[in-house]
């Protein structure tokens, strides 16, 4: 079992994602048109993401040793692609210099 200041950092880590996708939203609201729509869709798959990685990090808090290695590496790999998702998303709301 999983020691309860990695649950509580665990847990951290997802208000902490909740947070994200909130400033995500607000960003995609000021938006119009397509790229709103476009914006709000990827908002919706991050926050399919971000549920899939807490029900990941529920497994491995609940696993066997043996199945905390191997959960460990999936949710690593989750959190990498929601990251990069995320930071994907984040860069279309940069306002762009004209070149």
């Amino acid at each position: 079992m999983e020691s309860p200041t990695r649950i509580e950092a665990q847990q951290a880590e997802l208000y902490r994602w909740d947070a994200c996708l909130e400033r995500l939203q607000v960003k995609a609201a000021t938006t119009a048109g397509s790229a709103r729509e476009q914006a709000e869709a990827a908002i919706s798959e991050l926050r399919r993401q971000r549920n899939a990685l807490g029900e990941r990090l529920r497994e491995v808090t609940s696993a066997s040793v043996d199945g905390r290695r191997e959960g460990r590496q999936s949710v690593e790999a989750a959190r990498d692609e929601l990251a990069r998702r995320a930071a994907e998303l984040e860069a279309r709301f940069e306002p762009r210099e004209n070149a």
